[in-house]
């Protein structure tokens, strides 16, 4: 099962470019999974069952394959209905981040 890096540091970077060759490569964070959670005792250990079903599905292998860096997790409160929201958040290049959202959402 592949790694997911912890949420405790704020990890966002703004879109940056490289240079590979001769061409620009524009790279950004791209939230790829996101649900929520009731409020309950331990949420991150509610919501690793549904990170562990996520990575195992094909846009998780797919994601694992094609990020730029190792996926975090974010954890949000959300006041109205008094739990959490869990977002999946990774670094994709422009061309990935384009596929992904075209095949998997």
């Amino acid at each position: 099962m592949a790694r997911m890096a912890p949420s405790q540091e704020n990890r966002y970077k703004p879109p940056s470019f490289r240079r590979i060759d001769d061409q620009v490569i524009e790279e950004a964070d791209v939230a790829v999974f996101t649900f929520n959670i009731g409020d309950t005792e331990d949420p991150d250990i509610i919501a690793g069952f549904s990170i562990q079903d996520w990575q195992k599905s094909e846009s998780g292998r797919w994601v694992h394959e094609h990020c730029v860096e190792i996926p975090y997790w974010i954890r949000r409160m959300t006041p109205m209905v008094y739990g959490y929201q869990y977002v999946i958040m990774t670094r994709l290049t422009k061309q990935n981040e384009t596929f992904f959202k075209m095949k998997f959402k």
